[in-house]
């Protein structure tokens, strides 16, 4: 299971049971095959791995930003995951929402997979939702301090439902479907509909790893939804539509599509997300359009140790100013567990500050990870 795939400890021991029965089948089936050779066969262990991840450091903010300079905790996380043989797999993972204000604890991921076979795994839990190359990547992993504007704010992110996904053609064709409640990590559904989401996306090579041959990667993703109190505050770029926006009540569609390439310690990576919302509670009210992506490159040298890089993001919110930010940014890796790094945000044709990032905006953090 990926770390970005797991409510409550109450949802986790429900979540076991609901699958105990299937688990036990397959299990057994499992244990079964090659009874000739029981004896020598060791039992399907538990696995219990940690998974963490603690950022801080520096902000220095223009005197127009919406936030303060000083020293600030980005990120505090702190879970486990594993699985029992090779059939179930698990993450419980808690940390600070970085978003917040009041930064409490909660959880993030609290999901159980059952793997069938490489093309159909079973996933269930809160968990993201299929959708967006960026909103995918687990945190650690972003080549940023934060995620791209439009992933920020279309991409459903975690939410509580029941999927399948799988892999094909020797992994090189990935799929994932999803039943969602619709309305983030509440355990209530907001109304009688659901969020409908899939992704689809291939590459020439299978797992992606350390490669010197030329990779490429294609996908694609969509998302619908009939909403009735869903926040969607962040699409939104005038004050005036904050309080639709945080209650949005409608259809929403989302789509998008992304492209990603490497070669060697050279990468580029560009994808563009959009949605339509079309309000219910307004008479004859026009469709609500919010869209945008990014391009982004760099180049790993020194044996993959240090990496700069280079990204154009672009947003257009409902009813306000577009948002064009070039960031300016450089990586410094020891290990695996250690990762140094310094932005610098430049905002293009006037364009105004964003929940993250404004014009001469320069962060510094220390990123330590399990």
């Amino acid at each position: 299971m990926r770390p970005h795939k797991l409510a409550t400890p109450a949802l986790a021991a429900l979540l076991m049971l609901a699958t105990a029965g299937v688990g036990a089948d397959l299990l057994a089936q499992e244990a079964g095959e090659g009874q000739e050779d029981a004896g020598t066969r060791e039992p399907p262990k538990l696995r219990i791995d940690p998974i963490g991840l603690v950022r801080a450091g520096l902000r220095v903010e223009p005197e127009d930003s919406p936030r303060n300079t000083g020293f600030d905790l980005f990120d505090a996380r702190l879970g486990v995951m594993g699985g029992f043989g090779s059939i179930l797999e698990y993450i419980v993972h808690a940390g600070l929402e970085p978003r917040a204000i009041d930064k409490e604890i909660e959880f993030l991921d609290v999901a159980l997979a059952v793997t069938f076979m490489p093309e159909l795994h079973f996933d269930v839990g809160l968990y993201k939702a299929p959708f967006s190359l960026e909103e995918l990547i687990w945190r650690p992993d972003i080549k940023f301090e934060s995620r791209a504007q439009a992933v920020t704010a279309i991409a459903p992110g975690r939410q509580v439902g029941a999927g399948l996904s799988g892999t094909f053609l020797e992994e090189r064709l990935e799929y994932g479907v999803g039943l969602f409640n619709g309305n983030g990590k509440s355990l209530g559904n907001d109304n009688n509909s659901f969020l409908y989401s899939g992704r689809l996306q291939f590459n020439n090579v299978g797992p992606v790893g350390f490669r010197d041959e030329f990779v490429i990667q294609v996908g694609g993703n969509a998302a619908f939804s009939r909403d009735s109190a869903v926040d969607l505050a962040r699409m939104g770029g005038a004050p005036a539509l904050h309080e639709e926006l945080s209650e949005f009540r409608g259809d929403r569609f989302l789509w998008g599509l992304d492209l990603s390439t490497s070669y060697r310690g050279f990468f580029v990576d560009a994808e563009f997300l959009r949605a339509e919302l079309d309000p219910l509670q307004v008479a004859d009210a026009e469709k609500l359009v919010a869209q945008g992506g990014y391009v982004e490159g760099g180049y790993r040298f020194l044996s993959g140790f240090v990496e700069g890089l280079l990204r154009y993001d672009t947003f257009d919110p409902i009813g306000g100013e577009d948002r064009d930010y070039l960031l300016i940014g450089a990586n410094l890796y020891y290990l695996y567990h250690f990762r140094f790094e310094m932005q610098y945000a430049i905002g293009l044709h006037d364009s105004p500050p964003t929940p993250d990032l404004s014009d001469g905006q320069f962060i510094f953090f220390v990123q330590l990870r399990l």
